[in-house]
């Protein structure tokens, strides 16, 4: 395992949300033997920590491996939201995770165990080395203690998320040939890190856009359902491998506790629904990242000042000229599946729907977005859309390179937390509560008209309630990362795979599966049920022998 990274050339880049995103300082290098000197230095190594989450590079090592791009590519392919079009995308290490392909050798693996390793060694110092700080005050100690803590939870849910149990480094002087821990004994170390932070820290951060108590009582919940969900489906036990097995899970436990977190954060937190469902996408200027921050409860910020750049022309986003008319290269677009779940009076449907950048443009509080076109009859120019970039020539103004996008990404927003809140209060057996709970999330679909809210959910109603969340889930969140580990929690990922689409439906127009006809049997034809876990990367392997390897990939 790569995990030995300290903290050099560190800058304020996450975040949570809150306060100015783009409040961005580049620090100076700080070396092993001072890093932890003082408070100052203190700070700057607890920002290292962050700094995994969305680094264009870690020790000029794995480019863009998490939030700045490489993670959505591991947490969205290989469902029923998207395509990736293999014959257009122009870099190959992107190719294999389109169509289920990839193997322990595929770069952007490797590259994520390093860069989540790198984030929790980080993590690991700041957790040893701050207390001993003598020049901070006890209650930032305190925060900063917790705040790592918050963020080795995190690195350690997306590792077990992909690959089951991992190796367990608890401290910087933890052996590299540490073997694979049970996911039992991970999830431990997740749950006690992220119920810390819970417990301790502020609601709000003494420094803005940091982790706060609902930030960590967000992922708590997160992982709380996972879990549940996992067990409840018997995910995994096809494959007879011990060390991921959810066996140990207590379902109607974590459900419980699941909404009590959610409970808190819906009564406490103070996040509120954005009335406006885009501005949550569109946050690459000052005032609309402030915007994004009223629902954000986690964000991967990004911003000329550190520089750190979302690499948005090769992901979800209006199609077009990056240079022009901020569009970008239209690699993955939706797919049908997704399209038919809305509504098309759902004001979503419009956002995250649609075809390529016209020559039109809207002003939004000052900033320039050109606007896609609507759907072609043949389907042709269907894409996802929801995430929109502002004119060009308004970012190269203010110093933005054309190419480059400061474009904050969403991890966690409160539409999240009250779909978790509505499943666990589901779960825990008070269905009408439940199906009350997703009102405010359909009355903004509507446009915030009550009687087109209640349109929606007489067009989106199932009698089986878990059915109708699962759809709401999609429409709300899809291209956030979040619907390939749903599938996999529910035990649903196999059955959806092998029902994609792959030919054009007779009569039905727009045509919108008409991507599916190129791309779709491709996915069908590699997926096998031992790929909900990713193989471990061969070069980790090679380093420590003890690594043993999931189940179909030796």
């Amino acid at each position: 395992m790569n995990t030995k990274i300290m903290a050099t050339c560190l800058s304020l880049t996450l975040l949570c949300s809150c306060g100015d995103f783009l409040d961005e300082k580049v620090y100076s290098f700080a070396d092993g033997n001072t890093l932890f000197a003082n408070a100052s230095n203190t700070e700057k190594a607890l920002t290292g920590a962050y700094d995994a989450l969305n680094a264009n590079a870690i020790q000029n090592q794995a480019p863009h491996a998490l939030f700045s791009r490489n993670i959505h590519l591991l947490t969205q392919l290989g469902c029923d939201e998207m395509i990736g079009r293999t014959d257009y995308i122009g870099i190959a290490d992107i190719k294999p995770f389109c169509n289920y392909t990839y193997n322990s050798e595929s770069r952007f693996l490797g590259d994520a165990w390093f860069a989540l390793y790198a984030g929790i060694y980080r993590a690991n110092g700041v957790i040893e080395n701050a207390p001993k700080v003598a020049d901070m005050t006890d209650e930032r100690r305190k925060e900063v203690v917790l705040e790592a803590r918050f963020l080795r939870g995190f690195y350690y849910t997306y590792l077990a998320w992909f690959w089951g149990g991992v190796p367990l480094q608890k401290s910087v002087n933890d052996s590299e040939l540490t073997p694979r821990s049970s996911l039992k004994d991970v999830y431990e170390l997740i749950i006690n890190d992220l119920k810390s932070a819970y417990e301790g820290l502020p609601k709000r951060n003494t420094y803005d856009s940091r982790a706060n108590k609902y930030t960590a009582a967000a992922m708590l919940a997160k992982v709380y359902l996972y879990l549940a969900a996992c067990k409840e489906n018997n995910v995994g036990a096809d494959l007879n491998f011990s060390l991921n097995s959810f066996d140990w899970v207590d379902s109607n436990a974590l459900y419980a506790e699941a909404k009590a977190l959610c409970a808190d954060i819906y009564a406490n937190g103070a996040y509120i629904l954005n009335p406006e469902y885009a501005y949550n996408f569109i946050a690459d200027r000052p005032m609309l990242k402030a915007e994004q921050a009223k629902e954000a409860v986690m964000v991967a910020t990004f911003g000329k000042e550190a520089p750190k750049y979302f690499v948005f022309a090769h992901l979800t986003g209006t199609v077009g000229n990056i240079t022009q008319d901020g569009g970008g290269a239209g690699w993955f677009p939706a797919l049908g599946e997704l399209i038919s779940l809305y509504d098309k009076t759902d004001v979503r449907y419009k956002q995250n729907i649609g075809g390529a950048n016209t020559k039109n443009k809207v002003n939004i509080m000052g900033v320039e977005y050109y606007v896609p076109s609507g759907l072609y009859q043949s389907g042709v120019n269907t894409f996802l859309t929801k995430f929109r970039q502002s004119s060009p020539a308004a970012r190269l103004a203010v110093g933005i390179p054309a190419a480059s996008s400061v474009l904050n990404f969403p991890i966690l927003r409160f539409a999240d937390v009250i779909l978790m809140y509505a499943e666990a209060t589901y779960k825990t057996g008070d269905e009408a509560e439940a199906r009350k709970l997703l009102e405010p999330i359909r009355l903004r679909a509507a446009g915030n008209n009550a009687a087109a809210a209640q349109d929606l959910a007489t067009a989106y109603h199932k009698d089986n309630f878990m059915d109708e969340l699962k759809d709401e889930r999609s429409r709300e969140l899809c291209a956030e990362g979040w619907r390939r580990m749903d599938l996999i929690r529910w035990g649903r990922l196999q059955s959806v795979v092998q029902n994609l689409k792959t030919s054009n439906e007779s009569g039905v127009k727009p045509n919108i599966f008409h991507y599916n006809t190129k791309h779709a049997q491709a996915v069908k034809d590699n997926f096998q049920s031992y790929k909900i876990w990713y193989p471990i990367p061969k070069r980790d392997r090679e380093a420590n022998a003890n690594l043993v390897q999931n189940p179909g990939w030796e």
